[in-house]
């Protein structure tokens, strides 16, 4: 039996990041009853963290981050140090602060504990965040392949085509090693960059 929803053996589907402003904010209004879902959502486009080192956060490690902070101690080992920015210090407040108040089946339990905790316990697996991606630019009716890498590929997406940041200084942060490479993990057509030579001066 032939399955027509399946890759090719040996070909690969490209998780994509999500490319408009509009179709983030549309995902985090609809998270916005959702403390951990949300937290998970804001850290994750708002930071170049790898899926393992965003799933394994402690409360520890972040409860006492501030506006430019830096946050250390990542187990990938590649990589900028990575600042905390106005949305991810908002995004773990009211998290905690939520589970203080009424704690809730994915509330943290302890300052050791995992920031996203699996209501099994212990960390959110990345296949269970691959599936709520999934749900969750469903739910806003995005047309495309998501899941849990796209949260990472999305902060370089709009660092690199809302911010104009330095390609060089992405590449850095993610542990590239070429622009092609980070160019084809941001599903961006290297063609696309050739378009500064129509600047006329």
């Amino acid at each position: 039996m032939t399955v027509v929803n399946r890759p090719a053996r040996g070909s690969r589907i490209k998780v994509e990041p999500i490319r408009t402003l509009e179709g983030l904010h549309r995902i985090r209004e609809m998270l916005q009853d959702r403390p951990r879902d949300r937290a998970l959502f804001d850290l994750g486009v708002n930071l170049p963290l790898r899926v393992v080192d965003l799933l394994d956060l402690t409360v520890e490690e972040v409860r006492d981050l501030r506006v430019g902070d830096t946050l250390r101690g990542l187990r990938g080992g590649r990589g900028a140090a990575m600042g905390f920015n106005r949305v991810c210090v908002a995004a773990v407040s009211e998290l905690l602060h939520t589970c203080r108040e009424a704690p809730i089946p994915d509330c943290p339990a302890g300052d050791a504990a995992v920031l996203f905790p699996s209501r099994r316990g212990g960390a959110l697996r990345p296949s269970s965040l691959h599936r709520l991606v999934k749900s969750w630019c469903r739910g806003i009716g995005l047309a495309g392949n998501f899941g849990a890498t796209t949260l990472r590929k999305t902060w370089g997406f709009h660092q690199l085509t809302t911010f104009g940041t330095d390609l060089a200084h992405i590449m850095h942060c993610f542990g590239h090693t070429t622009r092609r490479q980070t160019l084809e993990y941001l599903c961006v057509d290297s063609q696309d960059h050739r378009s500064i030579f129509n600047h006329e001066i």
